[in-house]
């Protein structure tokens, strides 16, 4: 959350030519908003349908592909985004993602009081991704920048 996924996604997407997709967006436009889902069904129920998106969107065609922040955290999609992307991590500090996401933070219901144990919980995994980049101090030209070197 406030990693920059879908800013930096976007720009990326245009760079390459290629389209963009954001599955929290998929899940929205099929579900209705990403936090109403989480409080009124539960994660459990959002998290099944987050894998179903990725599991679809693992077809082999050029993309770029921004799952929402605990998508990777989970074994079965991190293998099927692994089989068929280039996994980046856009890693930003704790500080930095409280600053990015400010007043938003309330829209956010997985966002609050245990922010920093699911920071903590979830970076195993994301430790697995075949590139990190470190965002914090850098615009998101410049985060572009550095993944299109990666690639």
């Amino acid at each position: 959350m406030g990693a920059g996924k879908s800013c930096v996604g976007m720009q990326l997407a245009r760079r390459l030519g290629w389209s963009f997709v954001d599955t929290d967006d998929v899940l929205a436009a099929r579900h209705g908003a990403v936090a109403d889902q989480i409080r009124l069904e539960g994660e459990e129920v959002f998290r099944a349908r987050e894998t179903a998106v990725i599991e679809t969107l693992c077809d082999g065609a050029h993309r770029v592909l921004a799952t929402g922040g605990g998508a990777f955290a989970s074994d079965r999609n991190r293998a099927l985004l692994q089989g068929s992307y280039l996994t980046v991590h856009l890693q930003a500090s704790l500080d930095t993602l409280r600053k990015r996401i400010g007043a938003a933070a309330g829209d956010r219901p997985l966002w609050g009081a245990g922010v920093a144990e699911l920071y903590a919980a979830r970076q195993p995994a994301y430790d697995q991704a075949a590139v990190r980049i470190v965002t914090d101090g850098r615009t998101p030209e410049q985060v572009v920048d550095l993944v299109m070197e990666a690639m």
